[in-house]
């Protein structure tokens, strides 16, 4: 089997849905690094072989008991939205990076209804894959 080693896995590029004109606007671009699912027991960089997951968001009450859809990331650039109070429609460009190659860019279109239910279901949360590119 194939590995790659010391892979990272990065936003690179967050845009909006206008709800006006229906098209999406970039709101920022550059690298944030997100956490592989387990964090506790993995590095940020790991050697991948088999399948991993990452920890992509999460939709839940914050320390002020007000509902948000939160990108987890590992080291936020300042100017990174981490955080979404209202509904939302956004497109994500991510991308592992490794030693020896890196992954093509998927376009991640998630959609957000702004709910979320006390028993931990995540309602009104829809993630898709569009595109590799």
């Amino acid at each position: 089997m194939f590995a790659v080693h010391g892979v990272m896995p990065y936003i690179h590029r967050v845009a909006e849905m206008d709800p006006v004109s229906g098209k999406w606007k970039e709101t920022w671009r550059g690298r944030a690094l997100l956490g592989w699912r387990h964090a506790q027991i993995y590095a940020p960089a790991r050697d991948i072989g088999p399948e991993a997951e990452v920890d992509l968001v999460c939709v839940g009450p914050d320390a002020h008991g007000t509902v948000l859809l939160h990108l987890p990331t590992v080291l936020t650039p300042n100017d990174f939205p981490r955080d979404y109070h209202q509904p939302c429609d956004l497109l994500l460009t991510v991308r592992a990076e490794g030693k020896e190659k890196d992954s093509p860019s998927h376009n991640i279109k998630i959609h957000w209804a702004g709910t979320y239910s006390a028993d931990g279901v995540k309602s009104g949360l829809t993630i898709e894959m569009l595109d590799v590119s």
